[in-house]
């Protein structure tokens, strides 16, 4: 969901988006992460703590339609463990 309250749909291939080891008997849709990178980071006049992404980089992940940029809040952005 972004900043705005909308909900966007991704359709991607199992590994790219989770470690669960998915299958047809699966109940979807899943919850799911992306890699993204980070555009801006920026507080809104209410005081929320934004940032814009882009699920481009660093995998072309796209909604379904077709939108790769994004302003979500801040506490859904967490670092890799790598």
């Amino acid at each position: 969901m972004d900043a705005t309250g909308r909900q966007h749909s991704i359709i991607e291939k199992i590994p790219v988006v989770t470690g669960e080891d998915l299958d047809t008997d699966s109940k979807y849709p899943r919850p799911g992460t992306v890699r993204c990178e980070i555009l801006n980071r920026y507080q809104n006049d209410k005081g929320q703590d934004l940032v814009c992404i882009t699920t481009n980089r660093p995998f072309s992940v796209e909604t379904t339609e077709g939108l790769s940029e994004f302003t979500v809040s801040a506490v859904l952005i967490s670092a890799l463990d790598d």
